[in-house]
């Protein structure tokens, strides 16, 4: 366990780089009245998909500092046949391998970093886990444990073998907007002082568009202690029946992460500070063990985790009805104010760029709305994703 003369020290935002999504749900606590210490934050995994793979490199910060983010830096992966694999570095902070591979069965990883100040790092030797599927992902519509109704997203895992998986969940949704208003026209402004508005044909499409959100909590389960080396409807999602997410046609795809124990409790002890009182920001150093540490020096202390992962992935989609039946899903409460042509109002709102045509009811009346009401590429794309089904 990583410890020191003051074990009592909190870290000001420990994991700021460790690049779980979970870390922005959570706000810095500062305590200017406790001594600060630099900790390099590493953040490495590879998996059994071919591809350059990304690692992260930064470090603990105070709330006066600017950049946390680490430049300069040597890193690079070895397996147990001597293979070497360099990291290039993308921008401050971001190392990606030279070249596409994955992570293959039998075969020993571990990573080497070199930072900007020249302290050596390394991490224990890491293999790829059994192979584990994705077997489902269903929707379900429940009363959450608030009594909300919506729709609760459900996947099942398995694993062939006899050993105990470690399972980490993470999803990608993607949900089908529509404009609240869908006018095919817009104001343009003119070079004319006497006629400064003009009503044109829209060129770009604004009224539907495709949302994608990546997950921003830990989601973590393990077949120990369940009689068989599978996992039965562990809930990835909840969704208000409410929410616009789903007032369409939804979809969502979840990843299976398989990994060690050492990664587990990793990401389990970060999951239990940040579902405690306690910020991300008061963790101790002791507390947070991963499986890296320095060359040359056992106190110099690091926090991170060097992880080889197995992927299995299934998608799903859905339609409110299919879920809801006829039930009134998400409305919007969008409104719309008309105005003449000459209207300085009109003419001021348009050019401010927050508002925008709907509709001219009645003749010679031009109602407007805010932008946010009428151009959906506000939120999400107007190109339909490759993988989108009807």
């Amino acid at each position: 366990m990583l410890r020191n003369k003051s074990i009592t020290k909190i870290v000001a935002v420990l994991v700021i780089g460790i690049g779980l999504l979970i870390a922005s749900c959570t706000e810095p606590f500062i305590a200017p009245t406790l001594e600060f210490e630099d900790l390099l934050i590493i953040d490495a995994s590879i998996t059994d998909e071919l591809k350059q793979h990304d690692i992260r490199l930064s470090r603990s910060y105070q709330e006066d500092s600017t950049n946390v983010n680490i430049s300069s830096a040597k890193v690079y992966i070895k397996d147990n046949n001597g293979n070497q694999l360099d990291f290039f570095e993308v921008k401050e902070g971001l190392y990606r391998s030279n070249d596409a591979f994955r992570a293959l069965p039998g075969m020993e990883y571990q990573l080497f970093v070199t930072d900007e100040k020249g302290e050596e790092y390394l991490s224990d030797k890491v293999m790829l886990p059994e192979k584990a599927t994705v077997d489902n992902v269903r929707a379900a519509r429940v009363l959450n444990d608030d009594g909300v109704d919506g729709v609760e997203i459900y996947v099942d895992g398995s694993n062939t073998t006899n050993t105990t998986s470690f399972f980490r969940y993470e999803f990608v949704e993607t949900y089908k907007f529509e404009s609240f208003f869908k006018p095919t026209k817009e104001f343009r402004l003119t070079a004319n002082p006497a006629e400064p508005l003009e009503l044109v044909e829209k060129q770009e499409e604004e009224r539907i568009c495709y949302v994608s959100n990546k997950s921003n909590t830990i989601l973590l389960t393990a077949t120990t202690n369940l009689g068989s080396n599978s996992i039965k409807d562990f809930p990835v999602t909840f969704i208000n029946r409410r929410n616009r997410k789903v007032a369409l046609r939804y979809s969502i795809l979840v990843r299976q992460l398989s990994s060690s124990r050492t990664a587990y409790e990793f990401y389990n002890t970060l999951q239990n500070f940040s579902s405690s009182e306690s910020l991300f920001s008061q963790i101790q150093p002791g507390l947070l063990v991963g499986n890296i540490e320095h060359v040359s020096n056992s106190n110099k202390k690091v926090v991170g985790l060097f992880e080889v992962v197995s992927i299995s992935e299934k998608r799903l989609f859905f339609n409110y009805k299919e879920i809801f039946g006829n039930d009134i899903p998400y409305l919007g409460n969008c409104e719309a104010e008309g105005f003449g042509i000459n209207s300085p109002i009109l003419l001021e709102r348009i050019e401010s760029g927050a508002y925008q045509y709907t509709s001219e009811n009645p003749p010679g009346i031009f109602n407007i709305s805010s932008i946010r009401c009428i151009d959906c590429t506000l939120f999400g794309t107007a190109e339909v994703p490759e993988f989108w089904t009807e």
